[in-house]
């Protein structure tokens, strides 16, 4: 068998509504973050970032996926960045900030490496541009 990471425990709980469980694997991420390195904080931001937009609390979400966007931008975790920009782009989004959304999903497509949010990002944008989501 495969063992989960953290990152895939609490994404996993949160997508099928197992929020009490997320929330304890949040809170795992953070005290990992209390003394771990930039990249475990990071993750831990992106944790709860994810579960609180899972959780629909758009207004608690969006200022931890922004400061774990200039966190990661500042500090050249790339990956971290793509992570909380897409969970940033889609609060947005659900947040009826389209623009701003589309903005991020343009930004992680136009500027970014890796193949999958790329493939992702562009297609949400030509979602959005036909009025499908």
């Amino acid at each position: 068998g495969r063992v989960l990471t953290n990152d895939q425990i609490y994404m996993g709980y949160a997508s099928v509504g197992e929020f009490a469980k997320a929330e304890t694997a949040v809170a795992r991420a953070n005290e990992i973050a209390k003394r771990g390195d930039l990249i475990a904080q990071l993750d831990a931001l992106i944790a709860e970032s994810m579960v609180r937009s899972a959780q629909g609390q758009l207004d608690r979400a969006v200022p931890l996926a922004k400061q774990c966007v200039e966190r990661s931008e500042e500090t050249g975790a790339t990956a971290c960045a793509i992570a909380s920009s897409w969970i940033l782009g889609d609060a947005f989004h659900r947040q009826g900030r389209l623009e701003e959304g589309k903005d991020i999903r343009q930004q992680i497509a136009g500027g970014v490496e890796v193949r999958v949010f790329q493939t992702l990002a562009l297609a949400w944008i030509d979602r959005l541009d036909r009025g499908e989501v």
